[in-house]
């Protein structure tokens, strides 16, 4: 009863620099789609988890591959919740499933609704501007302006979470008032 997806798209390698926000983008799609269709307010945690009342409803990820021609493939897997929470061993989140929160029957509409997400987030990362991207993120980011910890090869800090930069690392600031990003 879940949803897992892959979407396959060829994107310039001129934009190889922001290819982290191609996921976020994608993310923030699917927030707003589970915010219109089904009345539930849906976050994003950096770098690429949906989450719905403090608990994690899916995730994206990205693999990139870059051909000899112009262009990059970029293969996006997303996985949701739909009927069925996992049990989140060794994590600090718990999981929740659409259908335990939705104030209606799902059906085979919310495949169509996820999908047509991932296209707009495809679509937002190719005809968008940066900063728009950066600013959409912020209004769903569910730790915003919070101190969070982020564990970064082996390191980890805390700092206040400032959002996305125009690369889609995170922006941190430090107690010292340093800006430190963190990329994937």
């Amino acid at each position: 009863g879940n949803l897992y997806t892959s979407y396959v798209c060829s994107i310039d390698q001129a934009k190889l620099a922001k290819i982290a926000l191609l996921p976020q983008c994608v993310a923030i799609k699917i927030c707003e789609e589970i915010s219109q269709n089904l009345n539930i307010i849906a976050n994003v945690k950096w770098p690429n988890d949906i989450f719905i009342n403090d608990r994690k409803v899916g995730g994206i990820l990205l693999e990139t591959i870059i051909n000899h021609d112009e262009n990059i493939t970029c293969i996006i897997g997303v996985g949701m919740n739909i009927y069925h929470a996992p049990d989140l061993k060794n994590s600090k989140y718990d999981a929740i499933c659409l259908s335990d929160i939705a104030q209606q029957q799902l059906n085979d509409d919310i495949k169509n609704i996820i999908s047509h997400a991932i296209i707009s987030g495809c679509d937002m990362f190719e005809y968008s501007n940066v900063m728009d991207i950066v600013q959409q993120w912020h209004s769903f980011d569910m730790f915003h302006d919070q101190v969070i910890e982020v564990t970064n090869n082996d390191t980890t800090i805390f700092g206040n979470n400032l959002g996305i930069n125009d690369t889609g690392a995170l922006q941190l600031m430090m107690s010292d008032g340093d800006i430190v990003c963190v990329n994937e």
